[in-house]
């Protein structure tokens, strides 16, 4: 049978633990908000600031900041999600030891990006041409076009709008994310199994 004392020992490692749980989370948290801030003030001084923290809870409020960074990491369909990423890694290249294995994994994620916008665009391009063919030699928008060149005006074929072109852009446009997406999740698990700086 447990005496009294050790019921109220055991009571108290339990607090005890918990509390450092609790402060363990909220370090996390605090490192969340902290990447929240770098990433939305360009010249925030992301080293600065986590040094102005207790050195005891550092790690953790570390393991907010990175896991932030690195959801923020995603597939470029516009230059300005581009340059976004390359802020997310910069922050990143802060925080990591290795900085010569992540120069090269943030070298070849580049060109993940470059690679992953041009083939979109490209897929785009091509898709369309090919519904611009398409409806050009429809019997109606051939009359309809020789009728308005002949008044000197050129017709725009408008493919973008029809269903057929949307959906059949998602559905590849879903393949290549996919694809892509599967990579880059290989790209961020190797930079979240680097060290981390002291």
């Amino acid at each position: 049978m447990l005496s009294v004392l050790k019921i109220k020992i055991l009571i108290l490692e339990s607090i005890f633990w918990s509390n450092i749980s609790a402060e363990k989370d909220l370090k996390k948290e605090e490192g969340k908000k902290i990447a929240a801030k770098y990433l939305k003030e360009k010249k925030f001084d992301l080293l600065k600031e986590i040094d102005t923290h207790d050195k005891k809870y550092k790690k953790y409020l570390l393991e907010g900041v990175i896991s932030t960074l690195l959801s923020n990491i995603v597939l470029p369909t516009t230059k300005e999600i581009n340059r976004e990423n390359t802020h997310v890694l910069e922050g990143i290249f802060l925080l990591k030891k290795d900085k010569e294995n992540l120069k090269n994994i943030c070298h070849q994620l580049n060109m993940l990006f470059d690679e992953y916008y041009q083939q979109r665009k490209q897929l785009y391009n091509q898709l369309k041409r090919k519904y611009e063919m398409q409806m050009r030699q429809l019997q109606e928008v051939k009359l309809l076009e020789d009728q308005m060149a002949q008044k000197g005006i050129k017709l725009k074929i408008d493919v973008e709008s029809n269903r057929q072109f949307q959906q059949e852009y998602r559905n590849y446009l879903n393949e290549l994310n996919t694809q892509y997406q599967s990579a880059l999740n290989e790209f961020i698990a190797q930079i979240k199994s680097m060290k981390n700086i002291d």
